[in-house]
């Protein structure tokens, strides 16, 4: 038997099929997403091409496992994206269709608001002065533009024609198209028939459980905007549950190995199956956080349900959430741009890169050293009168203000031998690398000190995604944090962790029982190649061995934290100020 998780991410859908043996296949389909010209907070992907992809995958790593493995089960896990129909009422089987989501609303194809867009400003604002503190208290204190539910309050503001909406968590409706295959509204259940389709309320401020009452509240019902849900009953479910059997129209689509036994396992969002695939042997590490570092950056940090403290709430920490684990319950903060700061980087001066050889990263790490060769100093002391704030594109956490921006001190006129940050040339260009890769390490350290308040001292930060490669960036967060690095996803398939966590979660699903983190870590040893006792991932703590050390490193990193702190509260300041004299 087999079992395939599919990852949908923000640029590539990848699946991962895992044989009862332990060997593992894997494909990737790029997926695109699109943003208007002029207003770039409205972030759109397609719901077809994102399915089709889906299909594409899977249909591929069947093809490239044994002939003779069955296909047990399969499970999705996709970003926090809200995919969007409407109800096609000239239909009998009320067909669920997909709804323009752009800019100008006349673009059907665009029909998922993807988890960065952050159009819902106003209606965040609303929401955070209407529904009840112990609700804000699970989302740190307030929501944000990125989450769920405001995105559904703007979707019921700015539905003029009263079309009836459905909407759907991105990894909740490919879960339903799988059950059912040609959605309608007697396919799936949504928000009015059921009170609470997810135990214990909603994750993360998404859609998936809110209440019939909290939508009443907020009006959004009113202007029949419901949530959609792929399992029909009221849901009291945990990670892993079987929600069915594939769709008869799709199991007879797909290669011989998926058949009509085939079963649907409930899925996540995607950093939750990121923790799965890295669960360590709490034997092992004492205090963990579990760091799913990528586009964006998500600190999950587990804790027994029974001894937390429910009373101690902190701002900027979401959770705890105990909708995953029976025994466990999770505490998250995160990052909107991490990897995304990279990305952002890397296209401003894409042409610049395109002469040099090798990947961006690559060219960057040889600039790096050749600086500190040149030099004979550190690349931290180097930089050390430069300074980035890199909120550009808002704070989720430890602020949850999305009002953030950027901001940088130039140190170009107080450092001997460096241009300034923002000359267009490699050296420029290195600079901000590097101060993106302080930014990123710093803000790191304020959200663990600040996530630590709510449970308990972290010790060690297990890592996995695709900023796990960087080697040096390992290094410096360990420099940073002072706490011990290690590689979560130890087969170092960094960019197929969260595909294997689904994977994961279809074969703990169709196995039946009820999980706890003990039983998560026993099938994964039986999963893996690799059993966890027989080797703890690569730990980082020091400087690459070819890299410049200064014995002032950590005391300039450490004033620099403290300044960036100064930053984000001037920002804030200044923000108040401005808006006190309009």
């Amino acid at each position: 038997m087999s079992f395939i998780g599919v990852d949908v991410g923000t640029g590539s859908v990848r699946s991962c099929l895992i044989t009862s043996n332990g060997e593992s296949y894997t494909a990737t389909k790029n997926i695109s997403r699109v943003s208007n010209s002029k207003y770039s907070n409205f972030i759109t992907q397609s719901t077809d091409e994102i399915f089709l992809s889906v299909i594409l995958t899977i249909k591929q790593v069947i093809e490239l496992s044994p002939k003779n493995e069955q296909v047990k089960g399969i499970s999705v896990t996709a970003t926090c994206s809200m995919a969007v129909f409407e109800v096609d009422q000239s239909s009998k089987e009320n067909r669920l269709i997909p709804y323009a989501c752009d800019y100008d609303g006349l673009d059907s194809s665009q029909n998922i608001i993807l988890w960065m867009d952050s159009r819902a400003l106003k209606e965040c604002n609303e929401i955070n002065g209407i529904v009840s503190k112990s609700i804000l208290s699970s989302v740190g204190g307030s929501y944000i533009p990125e989450m769920g539910l405001p995105k559904l309050k703007w979707l019921s503001q700015n539905n003029p024609q009263e079309k009836f909406i459905v909407a759907f968590e991105l990894h909740d409706w490919i879960t339903a198209k799988l059950l059912s295959g040609d959605l309608c509204l007697q396919s799936i259940s949504i928000s009015k028939n059921i009170s609470n389709n997810i135990r214990n309320g909603t994750i993360d401020g998404s859609i998936l459980g809110c209440d019939l009452e909290t939508l009443q509240a907020l009006k959004i019902t009113e202007n029949n905007i419901f949530i959609g849900s792929a399992n029909k009953q009221p849901i009291n479910e945990f990670l892993g549950t079987n929600l069915g059997f594939i769709s008869k129209d799709l199991y007879e689509t797909f290669p011989l190995g998926v058949t009509s036994e085939t079963i649907i396992v409930s899925g996540c969002i995607d950093c939750y199956a990121g923790w799965i695939s890295t669960i360590m042997d709490p034997v092992q590490f004492s205090n963990p956080i579990y760091m799913v570092a990528g586009t964006s950056t998500c600190f999950l940090l587990p804790a027994i349900s029974e001894t937390i403290d429910k009373t101690n709430l902190v701002k900027g920490v979401w959770g705890p959430f105990s909708q995953f684990l029976p025994d466990i319950s999770l505490y998250q903060s995160g990052q909107p741009a991490t990897g995304k700061l990279y990305e952002t980087l890397f296209n401003e001066y894409e042409e610049l890169l395109l002469k040099e050889d090798g990947s961006p990263f690559e060219v960057l790490e040889r600039e790096t050293l050749k600086l500190e060769r040149d030099h004979n100093q550190s690349i931290t002391y180097l930089l050390r009168n430069y300074l980035y704030y890199g909120d550009h594109f808002g704070n989720r956490c430890p602020y949850n203000d999305p009002l953030m921006g950027s901001m940088m001190i130039d140190g170009f006129n107080s450092t001997s031998g460096l241009p300034s940050v923002w000359e267009r040339s490699l050296v420029g260009l290195t600079i901000k690398y590097n101060l993106i890769q302080e930014f990123i390490c710093l803000q790191t350290q304020e959200i663990i000190t600040n996530m630590s308040k709510s449970n308990c001292l972290i010790d060690t930060i297990i890592i996995s995604g695709s900023q796990s490669k960087n080697e040096r960036f390992l290094k410096l967060l360990g420099k940073v944090t002072n706490k011990k690095i290690f590689i979560g996803d130890k087969d170092g398939e960094s960019d197929t962790v969260v595909a294997k966590g689904a994977a994961l979660l279809a074969k703990l699903g169709s196995i039946g029982g009820v999980l706890t983190v003990s039983t998560v870590s026993k099938y994964k040893q039986k999963f893996v190649n690799k059993s966890i006792d027989e080797e703890v991932p690569e730990y980082y703590q020091q400087y690459p061995s070819n890299s410049i050390q200064n014995s002032s490193d950590s005391s300039i990193l450490k004033l620099k934290g403290e300044f960036l702190k100064e930053m984000a509260h001037l920002q804030n300041r200044f923000r108040s100020k401005i808006n006190s004299c309009i």
